[in-house]
C-alpha cells in the first residue's frame, strides 16, 4: 500500500522538524552554559564578545535571532493554513491570519526588545517594584487574556488534539516569558534596594545562582513553547487539513 498520502506521512514530517528544533535549542543552550563556564574558569580562555554572542540574557545575538526565526517560520505555517482553509472554505481563515499576526509581532518584539524599551517609562509611572520590576509583564500579561478571547472563534473549529497541543504550547510558553520573568523582576529589584530609579549592579545580579538558573529556564521554556506550537500547526495542517481534502478528491 501507498503510504505516501497516509496521515502517518504528516506525523513524521512535524517530528523531524520539531527534533531537528530542539537539537538546535540544546545547542544553543549548550553554548550558553558553555561560555558561562569557561569565562567563571579562565575570564582570558574566551573573549567577551563571543560570551555576549551566546549570552541568553543578551539581546541582538544567536539565541535572539534563533527565536525570531522559529517564530517566523510558525507565523508561516498559520499563513498557509488560513491559505488552504480559505481554498476549502472551511474554518476562520481571518482568525487564523490573526494568529501569524500575533506570531509576526512576537518576532519582532524578539528581534528588537520592544517590551525592554517601554518597560523602565511603565515603572516609573506606575512605581512598580519587585515582581513587577519589568513592568511590561502586567502589558503583555493583559495583552495575552485578550489574544486568548479574540481566538475563542477559532478554538471552536480546532480538533481537540490540536486545541490541546497549541494549549500546552501556549501555557509552556507564557508560563516562562512572564512567570520566569517576574522572578528575575525580584533579583534585580533586590539588587537596585532602596532607590529603584537607580543603576542595577549586574555583577550581583549575574553572580546569583538562582537568577542565573531562571534565564536559562525562561529562554529554554519560550524556544520549547514555540517548538510545540510549530510542530501542532504543521501536524494540524497535514494531518487534517491536507486529509480533509484527500477524502474529498478520493
Amino acid at each position: 500500500m501507498d503510504t505516501r498520502d497516509s496521515p502517518i506521512s504528516g506525523d513524521q514530517r512535524a517530528n523531524k522538524v520539531f527534533v531537528a528544533h530542539i537539537l538546535l535549542i540544546a545547542l544553543i543552550l549548550a553554548a550558553h552554559v558553555g561560555c558561562k563556564i569557561l569565562m567563571r574558569i579562565s575570564p582570558t580562555a574566551l573573549s567577551s564578545r563571543t560570551d555576549q554572542l551566546f549570552d541568553l540574557a543578551l539581546e541582538n545575538n544567536v539565541p535572539t535571532y534563533f527565536s525570531s526565526l522559529a517564530l517566523i517560520a510558525t507565523a508561516g505555517v498559520a499563513i498557509v493554513i488560513a491559505m488552504r482553509a480559505s481554498a476549502l472554505r472551511k474554518g476562520p481563515v481571518l482568525s487564523w491570519l490573526f494568529v501569524a499576526v500575533c506570531l509576526f509581532f512576537m518576532a519582532a518584539d524578539e528581534a528588537f526588545a520592544i517590551h525592554d524599551g517601554f518597560s523602565p517609562a511603565l515603572r516609573a509611572q506606575w512605581e512598580t517594584s519587585g515582581a513587577f520590576f519589568h513592568a511590561w509583564t502586567l502589558v503583555y500579561g493583559a495583552l495575552a487574556i485578550v489574544v486568548v478571547l479574540l481566538c475563542l472563534p477559532l478554538v471552536r473549529h480546532l480538533s481537540r488534539a490540536t486545541f490541546a497541543r497549541l494549549a500546552v504550547a501556549a501555557v509552556v510558553f507564557l508560563g516562562s516569558a512572564i512567570g520566569f520573568e517576574l522572578i528575575q523582576s525580584m533579583f534585580l529589584s533586590e539588587a537596585l534596594g532602596p532607590r529603584s530609579s537607580g543603576s542595577v549592579n549586574w555583577e550581583t545580579v549575574q553572580l546569583n545562582p538562582l537568577n542565573a538558573l531562571t534565564v536559562i529556564l525562561e529562554e529554554a521554556g519560550e524556544m520549547l513553547g514555540v517548538a510545540l506550537a510549530l510542530r501542532a500547526l504543521i501536524l494540524h495542517y497535514d494531518t487534517e487539513m491536507q486529509g480533509n481534502s484527500a477524502t474529498k478528491t478520493a
